[in-house]
């Protein structure tokens, strides 16, 4: 990592619902540091993650739990009563977890990979889930978005919101128009249980 934040590196090694740190000191967010570190071999996603696990316990002595409270969300329906979808997504051929399976064992993948690749004005969504599809729109919703779809398997999407002209924080009037009329889908106001991150001690890091 260059020039980030140790909130940044937190947030990769615990993952919640929502980006808060409570307890967290204002410094993880505000001081930027370079990190270097280096795994030997091919360790998988996991086996990264638990070792930057431990080498936030070791070099900030970071301890912490997950709690989980009722907070406001958004549930990310079907606009339409007869339960058709937009003009801009469709179920998606690709076999992602193959081309993981691929990827991994050296041979070519010949399909585009699966995720979410972003332009201005524009999010293209390729073999995603539901449940990832409203995670990636939770920053500029403002909430947790639940999938209630009831929808199974991947998805192909297009979404196109205008560009943001400013630096403020976003505008989700736009993702919601959007949505409805190019997915054919919408947030709705409602509660559920939200898991956040509570940082029980840390310290900064040294040089070495």
């Amino acid at each position: 990592m260059m020039n980030g934040t140790i909130a940044s590196l937190i947030h990769l090694a615990y993952p919640s619902d929502v980006r808060e740190l409570i307890g967290a000191p204002d410094w993880i967010a505000s001081e930027l540091y370079d990190v270097h570190a280096k795994a030997q071999g091919d360790p998988s996603r996991d086996v990264m993650i638990a070792m930057l696990r431990g080498l936030l316990k070791d070099r900030l002595k970071l301890a912490t739990h997950y709690d989980t409270s009722e907070r406001p969300v958004y549930a990310l329906v079907i606009a339409r009563s007869d339960g058709r979808l937009g003009p801009d997504i469709e179920r998606s051929s690709i076999d992602c977890e193959a081309n993981v399976a691929r990827s991994r064992a050296g041979l070519r993948v010949e399909s585009e990979p699966c995720g979410m690749r972003v332009a201005p004005g524009m999010r293209a969504y390729r073999g995603v889930t539901m449940e990832e599809l409203g995670r990636s729109i939770t920053i500029t919703a403002g909430r947790v978005i639940v999938d209630r779809t009831g929808l199974a398997g991947r998805f192909d999407a297009t979404l196109r919101t205008p560009p943001r002209t400013s630096q403020g924080p976003p505008d989700p009037g736009a993702l919601f128009t959007a949505l409805q009329e190019q997915l054919g889908l919408k947030l709705q106001p409602d509660r559920a249980p939200v898991r956040f991150l509570v940082i029980d001690r840390v310290e900064r890091p040294s040089e070495e």
